[in-house]
């Protein structure tokens, strides 16, 4: 296989309807992981899954999210694959850290939990994330600036020349997302979370989670992780920490991180989800990119056996 760069989903998904594109193999080892580790047992994560029981839990949400994701890159290296390095979209920063060997599985799964535990007991106000297509970064910074929210909208990602995902109390992304329909963008909607991200306000109460990761045993990487902040690779269980605790509170440059990777001469990407979110995104920061998702690898290894 050529080199290729692995990009790991963020949390926020709802992965249920998209289980048919599994096939009965990978569908099993999900189970089977749900069976076996305490934290998902805890958490019900198989009927969750395979039951569509109602669960309104935004953590047993993520903990399904992580799961799928360690599976998916189990059947990557099955197949051949083989990643230069990682690189994970804000929460699957942790899916990478679990499949590069750095935390064990259960630890990983446990970090979600302290996530959404110091995060539910400092976040005071309405909080929100939410996705703009059709604006520019510098677009949607101006019209911030413009209505004086500087204090409570955030533009939190990056993601190419005409999406930007924004974070910050509820009543001011309203506020802008108002002003994008208003203009007749793409798509401007709220995400599915109740937590601000990747910015400022995910700075409260991120003390106690620094110091469970501080505490937390991490061991160097066996596959590098590139940071989506600085766009240094990240090799070392010192240097992991650090990037888990910037993950809360810190923006993201994913375009320019895309746009680094390709200038290293790296210009295949096999996404490790389901939704095939990333490479929507990230195909556009570059057509000439090539990317590989589970969904066509499952597709064309059922039209081989046809």
């Amino acid at each position: 296989m050529k080199n290729m760069a692995f990009l790991f989903q963020g949390m926020g998904v709802d992965v249920r309807p998209l289980l048919s594109t599994l096939n009965e193999a990978q569908t099993e080892k999900i189970k089977t992981l749900c069976l076996k580790d305490p934290v998902l047992l805890k958490y019900q994560i198989k009927e969750y899954l395979f039951t569509f029981s109602e669960n309104n839990k935004m953590i047993t949400e993520w903990l399904a999210v992580y799961t799928i994701g360690y599976v998916i890159y189990e059947t990557y290296i099955s197949k051949g694959y083989r990643p230069v390095f990682f690189v994970g979209y804000s929460l699957g920063l942790i899916v990478a850290s679990a499949c590069s060997g750095a935390v064990s599985f259960t630890d990983g799964a446990r970090m979600l939990i302290e996530i959404e535990k110091y995060r539910s007991l400092h976040t005071v106000e309405n909080q929100t994330m939410a996705v703009i297509i059709g604006k520019s970064f510098q677009q949607i910074t101006s019209m911030i600036d413009r209505k004086k929210l500087n204090d409570m909208v955030y533009v939190a990602i990056d993601n190419n020349n005409d999406c930007v995902t924004l974070s910050g109390i509820e009543a001011g992304i309203d506020t802008i997302l108002s002003m994008c329909v208003a203009d007749g963008v793409i798509r401007a909607e709220k995400l599915k979370t109740r937590y601000a991200f990747h910015c400022p306000l995910g700075a409260a109460g991120i003390e106690s989670f620094a110091h469970y990761i501080n505490c937390l045993e991490v061991k160097d990487l066996s596959i590098p992780i590139l940071s989506v902040y600085d766009q240094q690779m990240i090799d070392s269980s010192a240097k992991l920490k650090m990037e888990l605790i910037r993950n809360m509170s810190s923006a993201m440059m994913w375009r320019t991180t895309i746009l680094s990777i390709r200038d290293m001469g790296i210009e295949e990407f096999a996404e490790v989800g389901l939704d095939g979110g990333l490479t929507k995104i990230s195909r556009l920061i570059d057509l000439d990119l090539q990317f590989t998702t589970i969904k066509k690898i499952n597709r064309e290894e059922r039209f081989q056996r046809v």
